[in-house]
């Protein structure tokens, strides 16, 4: 690793503390610098926005995640393409719990990069925003976790784990929503968070799996 790179690991690494403790929105380019012992000057000249430092730790997370799902993916090569499916939604949730600011950064990503006819939220996604190279670069690799579990749902009909015959997109994309969706009620709680209705993240990840393993087993 050249100076170039470690001086922007450096940087990551301290705006990652900031953010997380601050927020993205009250969180300083100064605060960053100092964290990472440098002058906003050298902050500036390697993220030359903070939109576009918070651009960069998302796509660091996405690059974690995607990393973790492949992994989970050489674990289960040997068992059925539905615990293949499964193993991937414990891997997206255990992310979650492991490193909120990604996970935050992620579901802020996917506010503005809204998959639709009409693109992303123009309200939203600042001229900042669209001009950072890792904006650009988290586009190239956001669909890959949908594009592994569909090829383990698809393993699955192969060695008969997998009964549903429904769309492998629409399977898997229906219980990545229902994570996402607890995820928002959850994730600016703190680190041993409940829902409203004190339902805990072990029972709720346990009932979460037992549903997709339900769906994925009904004909």
């Amino acid at each position: 690793m050249g100076k170039r790179e470690i001086r922007q690991v450096m940087i990551l690494d301290a705006a990652e503390k900031v953010f997380e403790a601050v927020g993205f929105a009250n969180a300083k380019m100064e605060t960053v610098a100092g964290e990472a012992g440098m002058s906003k000057g050298s902050v500036y000249f390697y993220f030359q926005s903070k939109e576009n430092l918070y651009m960069a730790i998302t796509y660091r997370g996405m690059q974690k995640l995607n990393d973790l799902m492949y992994r989970c993916l050489a674990g289960h090569k040997e068992n059925t393409g539905a615990a293949g499916v499964i193993g991937l939604l414990e891997t997206y949730i255990d992310f979650a719990e492991d490193f909120p600011l990604y996970i935050e950064a992620l579901l802020d990503y996917m506010a503005v990069n809204r998959s639709a006819a009409s693109g992303p939220d123009g309200a939203k996604l600042t001229e900042a925003m669209r001009e950072s190279i890792y904006y650009q670069k988290i586009q190239d690799i956001q669909n890959i976790p949908i594009s592994l579990a569909v090829g383990e749902i698809e393993r699955g009909w192969l060695d008969g784990s997998v009964k549903n015959k429904n769309k492998p997109e629409l399977l898997f994309i229906t219980a990545w929503a229902t994570i996402v969706g607890y995820l928002k009620l959850t994730t600016a709680s703190g680190k041993h968070r409940s829902t409203l209705h004190k339902i805990g993240r072990t029972e709720w990840k346990k009932y979460v799996l037992q549903l997709m393993k339900d769906q994925l087993e009904h004909p």
